[in-house]
């Protein structure tokens, strides 16, 4: 329960947008060019995780010119060297993670043709956009609010935000969730390309009837980028000049 937080930013937390987002153009332009920059960039990244009064520190990096297998690395765990039954925990748990992001396509959660200006100045626009009550069911989406703010200048993805718009009860009504937010906020890294996250926060609190209250809490923070070409990109071929071969 004190990881709806979490919960929330895997949902959100990736680029696998559909090719058609139905979204007003210059959010769908925006998105376009976030996923077409998906895994051409290799980070380190930061990951300050809170569960209760328990908190853990770790440093990965990824590399998605790298084989599947080895595209993520666990650098540091809480200041030091992991161990090697560090690193098999963290690894079980970037797989599953992983796995968990591959059967939830992020577009499906959003009703885009539906998002509607909040906000707009000269130079940016903030979309709110509605989630599809029906697309997940463990979670009443209808009670979260997304907003998504598009920078005019560049056309690209400069913040996003997934906020609880009121409190809900789950696990047989024992459990009450009070808080549940996420916040993207991206950088220019360089500007012939799409800006990238600078830092990722998700939170969450729940009550537990007659018991106790939990909350956690994850921060994750992007830095050392490196442009790389994508592992997939290995399968392209190149058809050259067609001439005869000389036996």
């Amino acid at each position: 329960m004190p990881r709806i937080g979490i919960l929330l930013f895997v949902l959100v937390g990736s680029v696998s947008f559909a090719s058609e987002t139905g979204a007003p153009p210059l959010l769908d332009e925006a998105i376009r060019k976030w996923v077409a920059d998906e895994n051409h960039w290799a980070y380190t990244q930061e990951v300050r995780q809170r569960s209760g009064s328990r908190t853990e520190v770790r440093v990965e990096r990824f590399d998605p010119s790298l084989p599947y297998g080895e595209q993520w690395r666990l650098v540091l765990k809480d200041g030091t060297f992991p161990s090697q039954a560090d690193e098999r925990r963290w690894r079980r748990q970037k797989e599953r993670e992983m796995r968990r992001r591959d059967r939830m396509p992020v577009a499906e959660y959003f009703d885009f043709a539906n998002a509607t200006i909040a906000e707009e100045t000269a130079t940016m626009i903030r979309y709110d956009v509605p989630l599809d009550a029906e697309a997940y069911r463990r979670l009443p989406l209808e009670k979260f609010g997304v907003s998504i703010v598009v920078n005019k200048e560049r056309r690209e993805l400069e913040q996003f935000t997934a906020g609880l718009l009121e409190q809900f009860r789950m696990a047989w009504g024992l459990a009450k969730v009070t808080d549940a937010a996420v916040d993207i906020e991206f950088q220019v890294v360089d500007p012939q390309y799409a800006a990238q996250p600078r830092s990722i926060s998700a939170n969450g609190e729940a009550k537990v009837a007659f018991f106790f209250s939990r909350s956690g809490d994850v921060n994750v923070t992007w830095s050392n980028f490196e442009r790389v070409d994508p592992y997939d990109d290995r399968f392209v071929v190149e058809i050259g000049e067609l001439r005869a071969l000389n036996f």
